[in-house]
């Protein structure tokens, strides 16, 4: 009949035969495991994923960092509260709002329900201890897991860009070894969250600029609008939405409504995230505005010289720095459009940085996917123009390129190998090793911030802030613990700041070194000069 498809299909074929022309589901497995793409992407799991697998308990039950603590407590206060609203706003709520889905977790999968203060003691700024470790290393694996997917995006970015494996593996190497990256990617802060999301922002960018579909629209707002909702200077990283808009389209980018879209996503997702921003406006604006005042007006022994401080911090990241730095002789190869979206994004952000009077290195986590794909489009180049010279040359350049890469990656591994003694911060516990062992029972003892941690009813705790800011101590004191992360931030920069440093000066005429432990961090402990002493 008319219309009527007739089977060209032997009569006698039956399951055996169809079974038999088809790969089988095994089959086509082994194909995707054995394809370099994917052995690429397991090797950058397997080296990212244990570094930061060892290091997630580091100091517990004691909390090192500052802002650990802080943060759980916000987070679990809206859990024990039922409340959406974190009310503090120095960074938007998608980092309280995942503590306070892991406390209501915690708390049924233990039965262990209280209030953020029963389960963490601060005694001083970077002083603190939890009663609840367990709750600290799940919130820990999950930043590690995210730590470990900034790496897998910029393997993917630029293995889709440049289609080189090697190239795109150095990029994620490069980030899965990299101590800054690794340094936070342990803790329970919001850096490796705007991390992660300006790394997924910048995929949807570079999707843009190679096929411009809604969904790579859709894509790239919506890592901006999280991006922004993890930590506000994140959203910066729209600048490589708009530059690959501009890219992809030129003279007739205005009459292309894509954009629109980002847009829309961006701001729902953030919405989403922080649904405070509409709701309780008026705390929002508050905390938003007072970290803007505070990266304007500095924070004591952290401000001024940022350009420079955050070129130290990059020192053990050499490679990544230098290969993003290259980047910008590739720009009239075949990657050039690529290139600028997210070198743009990269000066952009970079130069934030650089004029805000407060410094920290964990600012750097956005920056850092971009640094590792403007590496890898370089290496990416290089293997190009190595392509195109005569065999000897081109493989005598390409064993010295493999011995520099190698060398590079060798010495920010080694560094990257002592992040968990930094993280642990083994003078703390020396310190607190001695004053048990030389410092009778309930005496008083004088602990400026970033100290050891002294368990309850063991001493008579003071604790003033930093002791170079003219703190009083009491006459009764038979101990004083000044710190490298307290105090010392000051006496490292005599020129700046001469008068912090004399009165450590005139601490010292007072109270004299009795031990001091340098194996990360210092930590000193002072005790009363004997008559004798001058």
């Amino acid at each position: 009949m008319e219309g009527t498809t007739v089977s060209s299909a032997p009569a006698d074929s039956g399951p055996r035969d169809l079974v038999r022309s088809a790969p089988t589901r095994g089959r086509r497995f082994r194909s995707l495991v054995q394809r370099p793409s994917t052995l690429g992407a397991v090797a950058v799991i397997a080296v990212a994923a244990p570094l930061r697998a060892v290091a997630v308990g580091f100091a517990l039950p004691v909390l090192n960092h500052p802002d650990e603590p802080l943060n759980v407590r916000i987070g679990s206060d809206m859990s024990d509260q039922s409340d959406w609203n974190p009310h503090h706003f120095n960074y938007p709520s998608m980092l309280y709002d995942v503590v306070a889905i892991f406390v209501r977790i915690h708390g049924w999968a233990t039965g262990q329900h209280g209030s953020g203060s029963a389960r963490i003691h601060i005694q001083n700024i970077g002083i603190a201890a939890t009663s609840e470790p367990g709750l600290f290393v799940a919130l820990r694996l999950l930043t590690s897991v995210l730590s470990v997917a900034i790496c897998l995006l910029a393997y993917v970015v630029v293995l889709r860009v440049t289609g080189r494996v090697l190239a795109a593996l150095l990029a994620g190497l490069l980030l899965a070894v990299s101590p800054t990256v690794l340094t936070n990617g342990v803790l329970i802060s919001p850096d490796t969250y705007s991390g992660v999301f300006s790394a997924l922002a910048l995929l949807g960018a570079v999707a843009v600029i190679r096929r411009g579909r809604p969904l790579d629209y859709a894509v790239a707002g919506i890592g901006v609008g999280l991006a922004a909702a993890a930590k506000y200077n994140a959203a910066v990283v729209a600048v490589a939405l708009i530059a690959a808009h501009l890219i992809r389209h030129r003279a007739s980018w205005w009459r292309r409504p894509e954009i629109l879209l980002s847009g829309a996503a961006a701001v729902g997702v953030f919405v989403l995230v922080t649904p405070a921003a509409i709701l309780d406006f008026h705390s929002f604006v508050a905390g938003a505005s007072a970290e803007a005042r505070h990266y304007a007006r500095g924070h004591p022994g952290l401000e001024g010289g940022s350009l420079w401080y955050y070129l130290v911090a990059l020192r053990p990241d050499i490679l990544l720095l230098a290969g993003a730095v290259l980047s910008v002789f590739c720009l009239r190869g075949p990657h050039r459009r690529e290139i600028v979206a997210v070198l743009l994004f990269a000066i952009s952000y970079g130069g934030l940085l650089s004029i805000e009077n407060v410094h920290f290195a964990r600012n750097l986590l956005p920056l850092a996917p971009a640094l590792a794909m403007l590496a890898g489009f370089t290496a990416a180049s290089w293997a190009d123009q190595l392509g195109r010279r005569p065999r000897p040359v081109r493989t005598a350049l390409a064993a010295g390129s493999g011995v520099v890469v190698a060398a590079g990656l060798a010495i920010v591994a080694s560094s990257a190998a002592g992040v968990f003694q930094r993280l642990d911060e083994h003078p703390r516990r020396e310190a607190l090793q001695w004053l048990d062992a030389h410092v009778p029972a309930r005496s008083r003892v004088v602990i400026e911030p970033y100290g050891p941690y002294i368990p309850p009813g063991r001493h008579r705790v003071t604790s003033p802030g930093l002791l170079v800011r003219g703190q009083q101590i009491p006459r009764d004191t038979v101990a004083v613990v000044v710190t490298e992360l307290g105090s010392g931030r000051f006496l490292s920069q005599p020129d700046r700041y001469p008068t912090q440093v004399a009165r450590y000066q005139a601490l010292r005429s007072r109270y004299c070194l009795a031990g001091r432990w340098t194996d990360g961090p210092w930590v000193e402990v002072l005790t009363p000069c004997g008559p004798g002493h001058r």
